[in-house]
């Protein structure tokens, strides 16, 4: 008995050592099987194919962060008396923002593109100064080119300088830029250069085609044009053309200039020297027509160039008084045949042609506006930042020589050089008169960029 009992305990051991063998070797083979390599890896070498058909099994997908884009803010004044002039600089400025895309976007920010939010302007300075306020606050755009009109900017610089958001628009008095302001930026040049610039003209004109200057007349348009004024006055009487008979000023606002005219007739000066836009331009020359009075006339570009001026008179007005002998065009914005000669600046022309076929707008303001845009994007491409602070830093030392290809404003070339006030460096001032039959404008001065002679009648 005891016997059997021994051997059915020993037999019952026997069993469970075997259990726990067999659980022990299960575990070992289930281990084994999760850690072992693909039987693929400890083959024999395999074919190209094979090798290619396992990276793609094998291979883990990869994704492609977007790089964030960069906010532009672009706030032209398409509507009102500065109209025309902010459509065109709104044309450029897309023009411009669609080739630097193109292209890659911005390289040091890893290709961004740059996305275009654009402010509605309508000539006032109340509507500037509320949509500079939405660019920055809701946009959240990092720069904002623009507004348009000298006024429109003097109102909001306060909030591009207490938001610390850069701007880059066409503000030329060079009193503001010694104030001392880190945010505000100009790449038209100074006034009062640009004034000095067209007396030296005046007397060019004096010395070798005749023109009388023994009692001058001036007529300006204030604010936007005061300091071309001072500048002009100041070097004529340098020049010793000092004979100021009549000083006239008048507001943006202006619709006729019919009161104008008749003061100049009463003074009856053998020079008249007007320093107008493209709207209280058109008034004035139809007021001249209306009154029988054609002078000789010196008349900033802006008041007498370009399709603005020609084609906001009638027929015969404009030929009346646009291709008179006698009176001439100077300033900046002028450009003539360089956008057929130049490779950068005749290259977006042809862009621009392209984008906006029949565009009856004045090109050079078109590039003036690009230039003005390209110079806030070569600064964040220096900067490889998207911080408006940086941003503003960079803007002073940006300098566009040719034959780069972000050189497209003909008074921009052959270089567009920022300096510390914040103000353009550098720019080229021109003269012209229209050709006979109104196609284009003939660039008279400086001699070593002329295409044609002064039409003169004495």
């Amino acid at each position: 008995m005891r016997k059997l009992q021994l051997l059915m305990t020993i037999a019952v051991i026997l069993t469970l050592v075997g259990i726990s063998i067999g659980c022990s070797k299960t575990a070992v083979t289930s281990t084994s099987t999760s850690t072992a390599k693909p039987t693929t890896s400890t083959a024999a070498p395999t074919t190209a194919a094979t090798k290619a058909a396992t990276t793609t099994t094998t291979a883990k997908p990869t994704t492609t962060t977007p790089v964030e884009p960069v906010k532009i803010g672009v706030l032209e004044s398409t509507t009102g008396a500065l109209g025309p002039y902010g459509s065109a600089y709104v044309e450029g400025q897309k023009v411009a923002i669609q080739m630097v895309n193109d292209a890659g976007g911005i390289k040091s920010l890893g290709g961004a593109k740059i996305v275009m939010v654009e402010g509605k302007g309508d000539s006032t300075p109340a509507t500037a100064t509320a949509e500079v306020e939405r660019l920055i606050n809701s946009e959240k755009v990092v720069a904002i080119s623009g507004p348009t009109s000298t006024a429109e900017i003097l109102a909001a610089i306060p909030m591009f300088e207490r938001y610390k958001v850069p701007q880059v628009g066409g503000l030329a008095d060079e009193t503001q830029y010694q104030k001392g302001y880190r945010f505000v930026f100009g790449t038209t040049m100074g006034g009062r250069s640009i004034g000095r610039q067209q007396a030296e003209f005046v007397d060019w004109l004096a010395k070798n085609y005749g023109l009388p200057t023994e009692r001058i007349a001036i007529a300006t348009l204030t604010p936007a044009l005061t300091p071309r004024h001072e500048g002009l006055t100041a070097r004529l009487a340098e020049l010793g053309h000092k004979n100021i008979v009549l000083n006239e000023t008048f507001p943006a606002t202006v619709t006729d200039q019919s009161p104008l005219v008749l003061k100049l007739k009463a003074a009856n000066p053998t020079l008249v020297i007007y320093l107008g836009v493209g709207a209280d331009g058109i008034a004035f020359h139809k007021a001249c027509a209306t009154y029988d009075y054609y002078p000789w006339m010196v008349v900033d570009d802006n008041g007498y160039g370009g399709v603005i001026v020609r084609d906001g008179l009638p027929a015969d007005t404009a030929k009346k008084t646009l291709i008179r002998p006698n009176v001439f065009g100077v300033g900046n914005g002028i450009a003539g045949d360089v956008y057929t000669r130049v490779p950068s600046l005749k290259t977006f022309k042809e862009l621009w042609e392209k984008a906006y076929p029949g565009s009856k707008s004045h090109y050079p303001t078109v590039a003036q506006g690009a230039q003005r845009l390209l110079v806030l994007i070569r600064a964040i491409e220096n900067a490889a930042s998207r911080n408006p602070e940086a941003i503003a830093d960079a803007l002073r030392k940006v300098d566009i020589q040719a034959p780069d290809t972000y050189l497209v404003f003909g008074d921009a070339y052959p270089r567009n050089k920022m300096s510390e006030s914040g103000l353009i460096a550098t720019a080229t001032i021109m003269a012209e008169q229209w050709a006979d039959d109104l196609s284009g404008p003939q660039i008279i001065w400086p001699d070593s960029l002329a295409n044609a002679k002064p039409r003169v009648k004495k």
